[in-house]
């Protein structure tokens, strides 16, 4: 992860809100809260009432990942009350916000099975917001390299969020490729060998990679996720099994993401962490950009 900070925050917003009946059924103390019409800067107007809880971190602090599991920790008990807030009519949102901001124009992190299993637990829809200033970077993991760079294939500037792939990824020692593509029911895009040259380098493990791209069709990152992880779902028991192997190091989902602003937001819907769950897999995004956002 080469972040340099951001905020993890259970934002529930809408007109007229309770704020009281809220921090009571959530259990937890809002660091923030905004009336509707209320100056939030010298320019903007809230235009809804918020009740925000967060967590803010800096790569002083650690990578993200301890602060979004403190988090998704600490809501989990007052989860069933906010899912149940997002049919009141009063309320317009209530999600998981998840800010990553750096300094690179290549940004990635990873969320490991601990967090998946956090987010299916709480059960809100993560909206994720990547914020990049633009500096070049070429100390970018060897694995990731192996999953994005094989048969890469451009992506038009059409496509809104920029997506060029989603990668399921297993990677290991030994593997017996064949029985993996038996096991998971779909063939691999490309395979990397442990010490196969990769960009000047030996890979350090072995690894199976099935890549989808953006189409007409699925035009998002999303709707490619999403898709593969449907395809996946006859075959998430044995799959499961099979990450509980010894020769099996990772198992994981890689989105790779592109834009020419500097920025990029997805929202998760919690149906793609209850199919990651249900295959014991992290999620993975790597965000490359090719302009950068301003930075004040």
């Amino acid at each position: 992860m080469n972040v340099v900070g951001g905020r993890f925050a259970l934002s529930i917003r809408g007109v007229g809100l309770d704020f009281a009946a809220i921090t009571d059924g959530i259990g937890l103390t809002p660091v923030k809260l905004v009336k509707q019409g209320e100056h939030i800067s010298p320019s903007t107007i809230a235009p809804t009432d918020g009740w925000l809880y967060h967590h803010e971190f800096t790569e002083t602090i650690d990578d993200g990942a301890a602060t979004l599991a403190q988090l998704l920790q600490e809501v989990a008990p007052g989860a069933p009350y906010a899912r149940a807030l997002q049919s009141h009519p009063d309320v317009t949102k209530v999600e998981i916000d998840c800010y990553v901001r750096s300094d690179w124009a290549h940004v990635w992190f990873d969320w490991p099975v601990e967090i998946i299993r956090l987010a299916h637990q709480v059960g809100l829809n993560l909206d994720v917001h990547i914020l990049s200033f633009g500096d070049a970077t070429e100390t970018l993991p060897l694995w990731w390299f192996a999953a994005v760079t094989n048969n890469h294939v451009g992506i038009e500037n059409r496509f809104m969020d920029m997506a060029d792939r989603v990668t399921f990824s297993i990677r290991g020692t030994s593997l017996d490729f064949d029985a993996i593509s038996k096991v998971v029911g779909l063939p691999p895009t490309h395979t990397v060998a442990q010490g196969e040259e990769v960009r000047g380098q030996p890979a350090p493990a072995d690894g199976w990679f099935h890549s989808r791209t953006v189409t007409e069709e699925a035009r998002t990152m999303v709707d490619v996720l999403t898709g593969l992880l449907n395809d996946l779902r006859p075959q998430e028991r044995t799959i499961c099994q099979m990450n509980a192997r010894p020769e099996v190091q990772s198992l994981t989902v890689d989105c790779s993401v592109r834009s020419d602003a500097g920025q990029m937001g997805v929202l998760l819907p919690i149906t793609v962490f209850d199919r990651l769950q249900a295959l014991n897999s992290g999620l993975m995004f790597y965000f490359a950009s090719e302009g950068w956002a301003e930075n004040e």
